[in-house]
């Protein structure tokens, strides 16, 4: 229990983020859990292990001051602006000139990074191979998952969106044949395949032996399979 000590969860308030750390609580995978996101007043955890901090990934003096207060071994990266309402600016302030802060401040602190891509933004994909890139950097090792659409408990976009178009009668309506194939992913199945990376990217960098390449996740990008 307590394999990954400290976890610093990026958008921990957030569907994916906030199924993540209740995953750790349930889990005990974790003694201490950081969640620092810009938004803190939606699903919360009154649990001692956690800790709220409300700052912005696009501010690397609040990144870093968090990181050195933490001390996490880990950092699992799920920040993105709503998709649904896309507004140029704030997507590459946030998937890429964020997730570039967040690999130089984990850098400096000497830690580890998961980052949560998606198959369906430009701009999560252009920070998913900054990720990749910097694995290796002054003994930085860094994963990515690349997720489908994500729907659970305490959504506040698709899964909101999906009930209140139900519950006012629009789900009946479709366009096209309704023969297109679309994915989904359960956010506490893709909570647990977060950890269990995160759990690998320790173990790679603590082994005092060369890991087969086949059993290790870092420097690699990783498709989620529909759960």
């Amino acid at each position: 229990m307590g394999d990954l000590s400290s976890v610093f969860v990026i958008g921990g308030c957030g569907l994916l983020g906030h199924h993540i750390v209740k995953y750790l609580l349930e889990s005990g995978d974790a003694m201490r859990l950081t969640v620092f996101d810009i938004s803190i007043k939606n699903n919360r955890y009154d649990d001692h292990k956690v800790e709220y901090i409300r700052d912005s990934i696009t501010s690397r003096e609040d990144v870093l001051s968090a990181l050195k207060k933490t001390k996490a071994k880990v950092i699992i990266n799920t920040a993105s602006s709503d998709p649904l309402v896309p507004v140029p600016r704030l997507l590459e302030e946030v998937n890429i000139t964020g997730t570039q802060t967040v690999l130089d401040c984990a850098m400096e602190c000497g830690m580890r990074i998961l980052y949560t891509s998606t198959s369906e933004v430009v701009t999560k994909k252009i920070g998913e191979k900054l990720v990749l890139k910097a694995n290796g950097q002054n003994g930085l090792l860094t994963t990515a998952i690349r997720l489908c659409t994500i729907f659970g408990e305490g959504g506040q976009v698709l899964t909101k969106q999906m009930v209140e178009m139900a519950q006012g009668g629009r789900a009946r309506y479709h366009v096209g044949d309704g023969k297109n194939l679309y994915d989904f992913i359960y956010a506490r199945n893709a909570a647990e395949g977060h950890v269990l990376a995160a759990k690998k990217l320790l173990e790679a960098s603590r082994a005092n032996e060369s890991i087969p390449q086949e059993l290790r996740v870092d420097r690699e990008g990783r498709v989620a399979a529909v759960m």
